[in-house]
């Protein structure tokens, strides 16, 4: 399969946005983790909390 310039770029484009999106959500969550007793943290689930603000993000 070929690619054109211009759909490497578009897939760049894409990769960059969601990595940018990645890096800003892991960021709030370390901010968030690094305020949660040892009580919440051990109830906390990252996972669902990371895919909710993925969903929620832009």
């Amino acid at each position: 399969m070929d690619l054109t310039i211009q759909e490497m770029l578009q897939m760049a484009d894409i990769m960059q946005k969601q990595t940018t999106k990645a890096m800003k959500i892991e960021s709030s969550l370390i901010k968030k983790i690094e305020t949660l007793s040892d009580q919440e943290l051990k109830g906390f689930q990252v996972k669902e909390e990371y895919e909710n603000m993925w969903n929620k993000a832009d």
